[in-house]
């Protein structure tokens, strides 16, 4: 029995489910949302984000971007431009380091946002950022994973996993057992309570993201721009912009993520130090994620060396809708067999 079982259709479990039917494995899928990418996936802020300090993670956005161009004429994302501020030498030498493959690179003084208050601190390029199409990335990987043979079943959601003699067999949905050679977890967030056995170094926090109606008197930041030095991120949002605290509240995951009028206050705190003309900005809407965070943030992608059977993706920590296709791709390869690059330093094993 070669069926695989991925437990979530986010953009982890369908993209590793695309991957594996392309490579003719039977594939069976289970969301216990009504569509598919319903989840976290759907409430990310959709940035395509190069400027990170981990080469692996640039490595693979680039070939999510590359994959994305099966499911859109123009690809599935669209090219803004991102702005990255930070006061840490340090920092910024290693996001040099990591993403120069991807051209971000220091910023000219053209290139700095306008309004943001000092203006010439230091800061990095990085031109091909920008915002993701979820819902095309989301429709071309469920089209292409069911014309490939694999099985995608909404509204289904798995109570557990079967075990046998040590090993993981299948998943527990209601009374019935569905075996499976392999189970891969890309439950994200909902990993240590999907799996409470084993500690794949994954842990949920909190972040919010608010739409805010732009002002006459704003710049209008055309482009991505994030300070990493003091933790605030905006990007163009249907005439507005779509900003964060970058907030990071470690919770337990459930149905409802509920949102803190706290962060609110926190978000126009620094705005009114950060870009003035914004702390007035009228909030259009507000919701909070989780962002399924690892210590060294990097992803997890690999067996699980506690329970054979078990195959792990997730750990995304918010660069998920960046470098999930690719890392879904990265998976089928590692559970056909294969010892493709990045597998090694990615693998759920160096958390032993």
């Amino acid at each position: 029995m070669d069926r695989v079982i991925v437990v979530g259709g986010g953009i982890a479990g369908l993209s590793v489910a695309w991957a594996l039917a392309r490579r003719r494995r039977e594939v069976v899928l289970f969301e216990r949302e009504g569509q598919l990418g319903a989840g976290s996936s759907a409430k990310s802020a959709a940035i395509f984000r190069l400027a990170v300090a981990e080469p692996e993670n640039v490595r693979l956005a680039l070939r999510a971007r590359e994959l994305g161009r099966r499911f859109s004429a123009e690809g599935t994302v669209r090219p803004l431009g991102g702005l990255y501020l930070t006061d840490d030498d340090e920092e910024r030498r290693r996001i040099l380091d990591a993403a120069a493959m991807a051209g971000v690179r220091e910023a000219r003084a053209d290139e700095r946002a306008a309004g943001l208050a000092p203006r010439g601190r230091p800061a990095l390029f990085s031109p091909d950022d920008g915002v993701i199409d979820v819902h095309a990335l989301v429709q071309g990987l469920a089209r292409e994973a069911r014309e490939a043979g694999a099985q995608l079943l909404a509204s289904t959601g798995v109570d557990g996993l079967d075990f046998a003699a040590g090993r993981v067999t299948g998943v527990r949905i209601g009374s019935e057992t569905r075996p499976a050679e392999t189970v891969v977890d890309a439950t994200g967030a909902w990993s240590p309570a999907f799996v409470p056995q084993s500690n794949a170094g994954i842990a949920p926090a909190r972040r919010h993201l608010f739409v805010l109606d732009r002002p006459r008197t704003a710049s209008p930041y055309p482009t991505v721009v994030w300070d990493l030095t003091a933790g605030i991120y905006l990007r163009p949002e249907s005439g507005g912009l779509l900003v964060s605290p970058c907030d990071s509240d470690p919770m337990a995951a459930s149905d409802h993520v509920p949102t803190s009028r706290e962060v609110a206050s926190l978000l126009f705190s620094k705005l009114a130090g950060w870009a003035p003309a914004l702390a007035e900005a009228r909030v259009r809407s507000g919701w909070a994620g989780l962002r399924p965070l690892t210590p060294d943030h990097r992803f997890v992608v690999g067996l699980d060396p506690r329970l054979p059977g078990l195959f792990r993706l997730g750990g995304f920590g918010g660069h998920g809708m960046t470098a999930g296709v690719a890392a879904g791709e990265l998976a089928a390869a590692i559970l056909c067999g294969e010892d493709p690059p990045d597998a090694r330093a990615l693998a759920p094993a160096r958390f032993r």
